[in-house]
């Protein structure tokens, strides 16, 4: 692949990584308890924690398609990655 390509690409990632939210753990906690237990109860959201990154994109977006919630594809994607990647993180200060 040449770098006329190849820098494109790279310069497309490079952008969409960065607009990722860079939240602390007790930032996260915050966003978990403000937007998950405005619907659900937080041990639901404990009880799943260890859920699989696709488990967490098909429920979310079962949320966007039946409950009209406000996500976009770019939420979808940080909010199932955070919630795969740091359950130990989110259960130590989330979970009762």
């Amino acid at each position: 692949m040449t770098w006329r390509l190849l820098l494109p690409l790279l310069t497309s990632f490079l952008l969409v990584w960065t607009a990722i939210p860079a939240l602390s753990q007790s930032e996260w906690i915050t966003e978990v308890e403000t937007q998950c237990a405005s619907c659900h109860d937080i041990e639901e959201v404990c009880e799943n924690l260890d859920e699989s990154e696709s488990y967490w994109r098909e429920t979310l977006d079962r949320m966007v398609g039946q409950w009209g919630v406000d996500l976009s594809e770019e939420e979808i994607a940080t909010w199932a990655r955070k919630l795969t990647d740091a359950p130990e993180k989110l259960r130590t200060g989330l979970c009762p």
